[in-house]
């Protein structure tokens, strides 16, 4: 039993991580992760803005000698990654019951007042349970062998004596409860299931949600710790509980937990910059503990000397790197203006704050997913609220300011996969359910009781939310990427902008496993900056040869654009439309082109791009085949399988429909041609892996 209070927190998250693991994804899944994957493997240049240290960690753990593809093992790293993320916040929440009275308002270190002596009730309380609660604060001791519980009585707090770190077994109860609510709450669970930016970035915040508030509280330095003997020279000071000015380096100074904090945090930032959300918090609690006094600005200056170079240190690795030209390089941020470009996230700039509209959109859309996010555990959120309405202040701001804090800005971003941004907002909101089973503890001082409700919660989420996000067999983007590439003809040129659904998937297996290096994969949306010529080079070097005239010319008048300068935009639409028609015409001579279905039913079917009237589409299995030719040309069997794992989401909709879509359209062209038995062959696909497509009746009749 010492050994499970002494590694709960371990414990937990290896359990998590089993979990985790359990509905991992096997390959690539939709948006990013073929790119992420890539550039971790590559040592390449993901898209804004970077994410330097989710690269290079990546890069690493992908050299471990494990006996799985790079894929696997990346996916692996995301996997820990969330469930590390878990392990802080279990560790931030024990911290936070262990010193509630630092939330309180009340005095650092208020000592136990002698003579006050404890009912055999009250001493029972405090070995078997022990918590925090109400109004008053009675501190314990610190001691080498104290291993008791604290108590609840008469809505003032006796706080748990502990030993090495130890806390009581309703503070350990509720320090887990509130892992595994966040930890199994849909898009927190999301993020272990491939390779994501935001699973490295959910350890890296949880880790600076747990040194910030243990800078908050300060350090309290036990006196019979060998360590603290050690680092301190052998003297200790207690007069102010944690301060200590001897010994060789000062771990025990106010300013030691800020610097620590201000280093876990320039770490977040360099992964991901929406660590920048956690700043409301943050200030809330240092100006609480410092005030405006001078001390604490001086602090502030150390910390920002401590800040600044160590993330200008990690996003040096963008430049340098760029200079190298690796095959995946977004941005191509060499020089300062380009990094900055790169760093600042300019290419998305323009889905952020983009309408009012928008934006309460998304504002309703946070609420209403909450249900689905948190289930049953939404109830002592409530409860929480209230709880820390009557005996916290401070920590009920703290939360609100996580929770609000991230929303209010998040829901100013117009994009689909928009949950991933609220991530800290359901820190905030797990922190608030442990407060309320604090709350349910405290009204049935019922510690097995109390133990049940949790598990409860926790079985009833998990429950509910496990098929839903077990990618275990979730393959279906892996195989649609490697039948475009498998049954595209040698050197064949694809221009498509499907990046959900295979361009981003793409870079993995051309780039990492070396599947069909022949085909050149062209986004049409990339097109429209300067740098993507250069990587088109790098990865295909003969291939920029047949429209390089019209390259640079676009690369010359999409200039004033970039640097956010006056400009003609008529011109440079002008000049990228001619950039596409030369891709699209002076290749078709000699090499197969092929364009995606989303350009023959968006951009030429409005023509925003035009070909000339002599050339076909031929449906090609999932692309259309540019030919100047009448003639009948054949197309590969469908003999392709997907497997979703049972997986249903908008991804896996939009997928099967845009195939089925082709599908049915191949029918249309074999009949045009007489080709019954070539026709039935496509038209009984659809009926066995495609039944939502509506086949019209004439169709069904002629094939028949």
């Amino acid at each position: 039993m010492d050994f499970v209070k002494k590694y709960y927190a371990g414990l937990t998250t290896i359990v998590v991580f089993f979990v985790y693991f359990s509905t991992m994804a096997p390959s690539v899944l939709q948006i990013d992760t073929g790119e992420l994957a890539t550039a971790q493997a590559v040592l390449g240049i993901a898209h804004p803005t970077g994410y330097p240290l989710f690269t290079m960690l990546g890069y690493l753990f992908s050299l471990l000698p494990l006996p799985f593809t790079v894929i696997y093992n990346l996916n692996i790293f995301a996997s820990l990654t969330t469930a590390v993320g878990v392990y802080f916040f279990i560790k931030t929440v024990a911290f936070i019951l262990e010193n509630f009275a630092e939330f309180q308002g009340a005095p650092k270190h208020v000592k136990k007042k002698a003579g006050v002596k404890k009912t055999h009730k009250q001493s029972k309380t405090e070995r078997n349970a022990g918590s925090i609660s109400g109004g008053s604060t009675s501190a314990g001791s610190t001691s080498a062998g104290s291993t008791s519980g604290g108590s609840i009585s008469g809505g003032s707090i006796s706080a748990v004596s502990t030993s090495a770190g130890e806390v009581s077994n309703i503070n350990i109860l509720f320090s887990v409860a509130g892992g595994l609510i966040l930890g199994f709450s849909k898009t927190f669970w999301f993020q272990s299931t491939s390779v994501e930016v935001y699973s490295l970035h959910l350890a890296l915040i949880s880790a600076a949600l747990y040194t910030l508030i243990r800078a908050y509280v300060g350090v309290r330095a036990k006196k019979d710790s060998l360590a603290s003997q050690l680092v301190e020279g052998g003297s200790s000071d207690f007069s102010g509980g944690n301060r200590i000015n001897s010994g060789l380096f000062n771990v025990n100074s106010p300013i030691a937990g800020w610097l620590l904090f201000a280093f876990v945090l320039a770490l977040a930032f360099s992964n991901h910059l929406t660590t920048i959300l956690i700043i409301p918090a943050t200030a809330l609690l240092f100006f609480l503990r410092f005030g405006f006094k001078r001390e604490g600005w001086i602090t502030l200056v150390k910390m920002l000397a401590l800040f600044f170079p160590v993330l200008i240190l990690i996003y040096l690795y963008l430049p340098i790197r760029a200079e190298m030209k690796p095959l995946l390089n977004w941005g191509n941020p060499t020089d300062l203006e380009h990094f900055m470009r790169h760093f600042l996230g300019k290419q998305y700039q323009v889905w952020l704050f983009s309408s009012s509209q928008a934006a309460a959109k998304n504002f309703g859309n946070f609420f209403k997913g909450l249900p689905g996010e948190f289930y049953l555990s939404l109830i002592p959120v409530l409860l929480g609220v209230f709880y820390l309405w009557v005996r916290s202040g401070r920590l009920l701001v703290f939360a609100l300011l996580l929770i609000f804090g991230t929303v209010l800005y998040s829901i100013n971003y117009d994009i689909v996969d928009l949950d991933s941004y609220f991530l800290l907002a359901y820190f905030g909101l797990a922190l608030l359910a442990v407060f309320g089973l604090q709350f349910i503890y405290e009204k049935g001082r019922n510690f097995a009781g109390t133990a049940v409700a949790f598990a409860a919660l926790v079985l009833v989420q998990v429950g509910a939310l496990y098929a839903e996000t077990n990618q275990s067999n979730n393959l279906i983007f892996e195989q649609y990427t490697k039948e475009i590439l498998d049954k595209s003809p040698k050197h064949s040129i694809i221009l498509s902008y499907q990046w959900d659904f295979w361009l981003s998937a793409s870079y993995y297996f051309q780039f990492v496993e070396g599947q069909r290096k022949d085909v050149v994969v062209v986004d049409k949306e990339l097109l429209r900056r300067s740098w993507y010529y250069g990587q088109l080079e790098t990865c295909y070097p003969s291939f920029l040869s047949s429209f390089r005239r019209e390259a640079e010319i676009f690369k010359k008048e999409v200039v004033p654009f970039e640097r956010e300068i006056p400009y003609d935009g008529m011109v440079i639409d002008r000049a990228y439309r001619n950039v596409i028609s030369a891709i699209l015409l002076n290749n078709l001579k000699d090499k197969p082109v092929f364009i995606g279905p989303e350009l023959v039913d968006k951009e030429l079917a409005n023509r925003e791009i035009e070909l000339p009237d002599s050339l076909q589409l031929v449906p090609y299995m999932f692309m259309y085949r540019l030919s100047d030719s009448k003639d009948y040309i054949p197309a590969p069997d469908p003999d392709f399988h997907f497997e979703t794992g049972g997986v249903r989401n908008i991804y896996t909709d939009q997928l099967q429909n845009i195939v089925g879509t082709m599908l049915l359209k191949r029918v249309r062209y074999e009949l045009a041609f007489n080709k019954h038995d070539r026709a039935k062959v496509y038209l009984d696909k659809i009926k066995q892996d495609f039944p939502e497509t509506v086949v019209p009746p004439e169709i069904l009749e002629k094939v028949k």
